[in-house]
């Protein structure tokens, strides 16, 4: 069985040079068991999607759903479970956007639920095609083919950071079992996660963790405690590897986070799905968005960006932007994009008991999802 709803917290180890498969690292000090807050300038393009539900018997309720990144200035990659009516028992949840750093707050107290600052409305979502609850509810131990990734579309563009480089057409060579990867997400921060406890979810965290497994469309992310890994809420984020190939960014995204690797839950890493093998895809859904105006950022036909071997040469960055050149994050000086396209073409406390059941029940459902 696979715990479907997994992870979203990014745990970052404050100066490990290298964690080993056996969770052991060279730098001196305590094992990692959890990760450090992100601050106003680490992986500005990850945030948190929030959902609000006003339903007839329910009640009013708004939480954290999972963790996504920004990868054009009006979309944002994560997992099709994030957005799937399925995991909300048929309901359709009103979805927003936020890079806040911390969105504990939401949904507490009496509605109207005050949205955090930074925030953006999410117009419509894309799950891939092959994508289906039930298969990965049937599945066994391990990497699989699930079809987990999903495109959000923002109702104005995000000009304030550059989004992500997703992983470019020919870096498929370098994600490799023992590769390190920087995770990051909202989710809980305990390995021994209690669904019926109290949640630490919804602050924003960061870590460095291993490639510890490969298949054709996942890959394991950590492995054992005390290897940094994700938990439930980081369901959707992303891990970055960093490329030596003379390319800028050298930072990109490899993974979305999916799925526990097996019935222990947050005990054993957990199942990303595999950004390289669904580049197509999100590159055709994203500019199949621009043709039928879904989209409002759709320079160069709305493709995906690649990767570049200098700033002189025509990019990456335009529009005032600036990248750092020692595989650090992107810090734009001025909302830059990456000016390359590859297409030319065109948390539960609700205001009522039945909000408070109804969120724990469908945490424990995605809980349990294999």
């Amino acid at each position: 069985m696979k715990a479907i709803v997994l992870f979203a917290v990014a745990l970052t180890a404050c100066g490990v040079d290298q964690v080993g498969l056996d969770g052991t690292s060279s730098a001196v000090g305590a094992p990692i068991i959890n990760g450090t807050p992100s601050s106003a300038t680490d992986f500005p393009a990850v945030g948190v999607l929030l959902m609000h539900i006003d339903d007839n018997f329910f009640g009013e309720m708004a939480s954290m759903a999972c963790t996504g990144t920004l990868i054009a200035p009006d979309t944002v990659l994560l997992a099709s479970h994030c957005v799937d009516p399925v995991s909300f028992y048929g309901m359709q949840p009103e979805f927003h956007f936020s890079f806040s750093h911390d969105v504990s707050a939401y949904g507490t107290g009496t509605p109207p639920f005050a949205l955090p600052p930074n925030t953006y409305a999410v117009t419509s979502s894309v799950m891939h095609p092959d994508w289906s609850m039930n298969a990965l509810d049937s599945s066994v131990d391990g990497p699989g083919t699930y079809y987990d990734v999903a495109l959000a579309f923002l109702g104005a563009e995000v000009t304030d950071r550059t989004p992500a480089m997703v992983v470019g057409p020919e870096d498929s060579s370098g994600i490799i079992v023992g590769a390190a990867v920087d995770i990051v997400g909202y989710g809980s921060r305990d390995y021994d996660y209690d669904p019926y406890g109290e949640n630490d979810a919804s602050v924003k965290y960061q870590a460095v963790s291993v490639i510890n497994e490969v298949g054709t469309t996942e890959m394991q992310i950590g492995n054992r405690n005390p290897v940094p890994q994700k938990c439930h809420g980081d369901s959707g984020g992303p891990s970055f590897l960093d490329y030596d190939d003379d390319m800028l960014p050298v930072k990109r995204l490899v993974g979305v986070t999916s799925h526990s690797y097996d019935q222990t839950d947050c005990q054993r890493g957990g199942i990303d799905t595999r950004v390289d093998a669904y580049r197509d895809w999100i590159e055709s859904t994203m500019i199949a968005a621009c043709t039928s105006g879904k989209r409002l950022s759709c320079a160069s036909g709305g493709g995906l960006p690649v990767p570049m071997n200098n700033v002189s040469d025509g990019g990456p960055i335009s529009d005032g932007g600036s990248i750092s050149d020692d595989g650090g994050t992107v810090h734009p000086t001025g909302g830059g994009y990456y000016a390359s396209q590859k297409n030319d073409d065109c948390s539960q406390t609700g205001t009522s008991l039945w909000a408070g059941l109804l969120a724990m029940v469908l945490l424990v459902r995605l809980r349990h999802r294999f």
